[in-house]
């Protein structure tokens, strides 16, 4: 980028204190101006002036701004250019309820987040089920009593009536169930999950009366099947993800006009008190 020079003005400025607020409005309004400190220019009003103190701090109106700028990132949106804000609509801005407004709306999205965390801590244990299946090249080749082996696999009956909700309460746990067959009324199961997870699948077996039985089956088939049920359910969190990812999107969506608004007050705020950060005050003598 080629830079160009622009002849320009020196003005010093003198205003009475209550008619501060409205110069700085003013100059503000003028769009590009590059301000220096009045001791830079004298040393010997040094000794005259105080540096004035801004109503509200810099670096808060920026941390919130910023903040505003982090939810735009979800949606991929711009903020308005400097050029294009409209002096005429700037107000005091009040920090806490700026923050209170975009504390309401990080809750939901931390919500989401936390949602997608989940999900994805699923998946990679399921695919971590499915490496471990992938190691021993099915079922078949599983040796149980290996010492390097991560994953439990179980072989049992539960009652026929319990099998919707045995599997719902399986859903939060990387686990995959084949249902090998039925009889009277019990359900013979194949149910492969983490020893990780021991603990928090034993309870649900035990609320289940789940039974432990011997399998001396053909595993060729149900390690394909249990490959494929895998990929299934990964499958399905991924959709899982991106839906919930999308609802971060609506919302934030909902709410871009007023963040949009609260954004533009936030610059030229932090525009204001930048200048009013050159102004002094004359000592009283």
């Amino acid at each position: 980028m080629i830079m160009f020079t622009t002849k320009m003005c020196h003005l010093t400025a003198v205003v009475l204190d209550e008619d501060v607020d409205s110069v700085t409005k003013e100059l503000l309004k003028e769009g590009v101006l590059h301000f220096i400190k009045v001791t830079d220019v004298s040393d010997d009003i040094g000794s005259h002036v105080t540096n004035a103190s801004p109503k509200v701090s810099q670096t808060k109106i920026s941390e919130t701004r910023k903040r505003i700028e982090t939810f735009f990132n979800i949606i991929n949106h711009t903020s308005t250019d400097i050029k294009e804000l409209d002096v005429s609509k700037l107000t005091y801005v009040n920090i806490e309820e700026s923050n209170s407004v975009l504390d309401e709306l990080a809750v939901d999205i931390q919500k989401i987040r936390n949602k997608q965390k989940n999900f994805q801590q699923e998946i990679h244990k399921l695919e971590e089920i499915r490496r471990q299946l992938d190691l021993f090249s099915g079922l078949e080749n599983i040796d149980l009593t290996e010492r390097y082996m991560f994953l439990s696999i179980k072989v049992g009956t539960i009652p026929v009536e319990k099998e919707i909700e045995f599997v719902s309460e399986l859903a939060p746990i990387p686990s995959i169930q084949i249902k090998l067959g039925e009889e009277s009324k019990t359900e013979t199961t194949l149910l492969i999950t983490m020893k990780r997870d021991f603990e928090r699948v034993g309870k649900i077996l035990r609320k289940f009366e789940w039974k432990d039985m011997d399998f001396s089956g053909d595993f060729t088939n149900l390690g394909i099947k249990a490959v494929s049920e895998i990929d299934t359910k990964i499958i399905d969190l991924k959709e899982k993800q991106e839906k919930i990812n999308d609802s971060a999107k609506q919302i934030v969506m909902s709410r871009k006009e007023i963040l949009g608004e609260l954004w533009a007050n936030l610059r030229m705020n932090e525009l204001f008190y930048r200048i009013q950060s050159f102004i002094v005050k004359l000592l009283k003598q």
